[in-house]
């Protein structure tokens, strides 16, 4: 007997409202009947239908495998896998927290506790290594796409409150850049505080009607965006300057660079006390950088000669391109720790492209101060990633007294920056091509004096 015969049976007996009510019973259980026994899965980003994910939450074996007292792997293998020293990760964990009260464990209205923080860091550590999408980490951190979106955006921010004044865009102090200038000058090039070149970010979910000013058709078929970087012999990046569209080349983005502005405007200081020595004698020029052709002759770069006449300046053209090399290596690393920076980003927003990139940057920072510290060699030499060196109270100390008080003397020294004519003097300093020559000469005859020793 079908749904239609049951339904004649039903209205036959003549009690109308106990028949309708038996009508609309049976009715129900046949649509129900009909139903498909699978329900399709949800398109949204959150909680998916149908999804049997741990409740407890305490699956995530990362815990046991890497953070334990008695780990299944070494620290060199943490290191391996998310990117960063060990030894950093512990300085994270208890920093991050405090600028980000959002990443500690929560607990939501039945009681039930949320994730761990250790999950929360250790899935963003390694989406920023390998550069994968959010839905790739479900399996192993348990948490959906929309939740592992959400505490993403908020480990980066924490990062670059927490740590961003020491370690992204500090201006060094004398002491600091004396000791880059005798690094360079080891290397045959007194007066050299640094190398600069800029860098492409790729950006696919660029809106159409932006798309136009930031297409460069040599980088990519879609959009970039252009980064510019200046950093020492250690690769350690002090200037990072990136959401230029894509078509400006290294010479327009120094137009709009905050570090080079500051240059010309007096706000920077480009001269060291007591000057250099440079062909025997104590110069008292203005420091300067490693560039490539596309940089402007001016008195604070040192560029290559690409058609060379002589031996002389075919010798320092090979020198020069060799030491530049440094902010090449800088590039090829943070590209080559951080996937996230190479590959194709498809955040809708410019915003978030570039704090990426300025976390990116302020960790390889610090693995950097730590390999200065010889604590990397400490943990590659133990099993568990104990050091003997409080990193907390290293990475968390705010910037050194004299960066800040050159800060404060440069903000005082406003009124001088004003004065029209002060400032016409600087500009015309800064960008002489007399100057220029001049380095170029005496840098040439350094490097020809000294060929014999390297």
């Amino acid at each position: 007997m079908d749904l239609y015969d049951t339904i004649d049976e039903l209205l036959s007996d003549g009690e109308d409202e106990a028949a309708a009510v038996e009508v609309g019973v049976a009715a129900a259980e046949a649509a129900a009947s009909a139903l498909p026994k699978t329900v399709p899965l949800s398109r949204w980003g959150g909680r998916q239908v149908g999804s049997r994910r741990n409740l407890n939450r305490g699956a995530c074996r990362w815990f046991d495998d890497y953070l334990a007292p008695s780990p299944t792997y070494p620290a060199r293998e943490f290191r391996a896998r998310f990117r960063v020293p060990l030894g950093l990760y512990r300085v994270l964990e208890a920093e991050l927290p405090l600028a980000q009260p959002k990443l500690r464990q929560q607990t939501d209205c039945t009681g039930r506790p949320g994730h761990p923080l250790y999950v929360k860091l250790l899935f963003s550590l390694r989406r920023l290594g390998n550069g994968s999408s959010f839905r790739d980490f479900d399996d192993q951190s348990r948490m959906s796409a929309e939740s592992q979106r959400q505490d993403f955006e908020a480990f980066l921010l924490a990062v670059r409150t927490r740590f961003g004044p020491r370690y992204l865009n500090r201006e060094p102090t004398p002491t600091e850049l004396r000791s880059i200038e005798e690094g360079y000058a080891a290397r045959g090039f007194p007066g050299c505080v640094g190398c600069v070149d800029c860098m492409k970010l790729i950006r696919k979910n660029c809106p159409r009607e932006w798309k136009s000013q930031f297409h460069n058709p040599k980088d990519s078929k879609m959009a970039v965006l252009s980064c510019e970087a200046v950093c020492d012999s250690d690769l350690y990046c002090w200037h990072w300057f990136a959401g230029r569209p894509g078509t400006n080349n290294d010479r327009t983005v120094l137009d709009y660079s905050p570090l080079f502005n500051d240059i010309l405007s007096g706000s920077r200081c480009m001269h060291l006390p007591g000057g250099y020595e440079l062909n025997g004698v104590r110069r008292h020029w203005m420091v300067y950088f490693l560039g490539d052709g596309a940089y402007p002759r001016w008195a604070i770069f040192f560029r290559p000669d690409h058609a060379p006449t002589t031996r002389k300046e075919a010798h320092a053209s090979y020198c020069q391109e060799s030491v530049r090399k440094d902010v090449e290596r800088l590039f090829g690393c943070l590209q080559g720790r951080f996937h996230i920076i190479r590959r194709e980003r498809f955040e809708w927003s410019d915003e978030k492209v570039l704090l990426i990139a300025q976390v990116c940057i302020i960790l390889h920072n610090m693995i950097v101060a730590m390999r200065r510290s010889g604590e990397l060699d400490e943990e590659a030499g133990g099993e568990d990633g104990e050091l003997s060196v409080n990193l907390v109270e290293e990475f968390c100390a705010p910037p050194p007294a004299s960066a800040v008080a050159a800060g404060a003397a440069a903000a005082e020294g406003q009124a001088d920056v004003g004065d029209l004519q002060a400032l016409l003097g600087r500009v015309d300093a800064v960008t002489s091509e007399a100057a220029h020559m001049s380095l170029k000469d005496a840098v040439t005859d350094h490097l020809w004096s000294r060929r014999g020793e390297s």
